[in-house]
């Protein structure tokens, strides 16, 4: 009986995790993305600039550009736009999926308050919108109920 149980719910499961997971997330933007090598590509626009390429690592705590010297610039991808400090970088600019210069590298600094969702089977990039921080702490603590005899 148990088991019966268990098998109808991985069956439910199993055919509607591809209805979720195709559908866009709520509160989430997608960001122009592209994928080649095992490397997320952004497409952003630097203070209002023409758009650029950006390299988008995830792992990288702090963002670099190439060639420019701005040590601080608003990051438009889409409709998500983050003030980003940018760290000068002396190595050479990579090539971007399309053949142009990547002109730098999106560490998770850019994030902000935000969580990136990467789908890397759909090629897809989405960012949340800012999470707002956890409630404050109860001002009295809780009462733990006792059991009287």
């Amino acid at each position: 009986m148990v088991e019966r149980v268990f098998r109808a719910l991985a069956l439910a499961v199993a055919l509607l995790a591809p209805a979720v997971a195709a559908a866009a997330p709520a509160q989430m933007t997608r960001v122009p993305a592209l994928f080649q090598g095992g490397q997320i590509y952004v497409r952003v626009s630097l203070d209002g600039a023409a758009p650029v390429w950006m390299a988008f690592d995830i792992d990288a705590t702090g963002s670099t550009l190439y060639a420019a010297h701005a040590p601080r610039a608003v990051v438009r991808a889409g409709s998500v736009a983050e003030p980003v400090t940018f760290r000068p970088s002396a190595a050479a600019a990579p090539c971007a999926p399309d053949g142009s210069v990547v002109a730098g590298r999106l560490g998770s600094d850019w994030l902000g308050d935000r969580v990136a969702e990467i789908r890397t089977r759909a090629h897809e990039v989405w960012l949340s919108e800012p999470v707002t921080p956890a409630p404050p702490a109860l001002a009295r603590p809780l009462m733990t109920a006792s059991r009287s005899d």
